[in-house]
């Protein structure tokens, strides 16, 4: 919590409205965030997992359980994944049960491509557009959308493209 506090308190001292506690890896630094968000009793945030695979986080916790500190909190507004593989998001929303009028499901995906040191960013030449996840992941409760590594302004826009189009 030490590493945390200050950047909040910077963050918050500044003006911020909205906190985004992204890319977190495991339940213990989620609930370390929420337990140093309650010193700032005014701000709020959204909670965001990097996952490894269809249910779990990158440390391994099960992503149903790393919610749930997000989940208690009235603080934050929303929770869900982001850098992470959009195949596996729809698996991923699927066992995040969330009552929409009290939270938001955030989801921000990455092209699907795979960090290497030795390759750097790489993929089998198979990978589907990002724009055809989403209909899918708004049926699955997504509503607040993006997109996170590797993901372009060309992207964004077709991802706006598919949210518009189901209005």
């Amino acid at each position: 919590m030490a590493w945390h506090r200050p950047r909040i308190k910077a963050l918050v001292d500044a003006g911020v409205d909205l906190l985004a506690f992204e890319t977190i890896p495991a339940l213990k630094e989620g609930q370390a965030l929420v337990n140093v968000l309650k010193e700032f009793p005014r701000a709020k945030a959204w909670l965001s997992y990097a996952c490894k695979d269809h249910q779990q986080t990158h440390h391994g916790d099960r992503i149903v359980d790393a919610i749930q500190p997000g989940l208690m909190s009235d603080q934050v507004v929303a929770v869900g994944v982001n850098c992470t593989a959009p195949e596996v998001v729809e698996k991923l929303l699927e066992s995040i049960k969330v009552d929409s009028a009290t939270k938001n499901i955030v989801v921000y995906a990455n092209s699907g491509e795979v960090w290497t040191a030795e390759k750097r960013w790489h993929n089998d030449g198979n990978l589907k557009p990002i724009e055809d996840y989403i209909q899918t992941w708004m049926k699955c409760g997504a509503n607040w959308i993006g997109g996170c590594c590797r993901i372009t302004t060309d992207d964004i826009k077709k991802i706006r493209n598919e949210v518009d189009s189901s209005f």
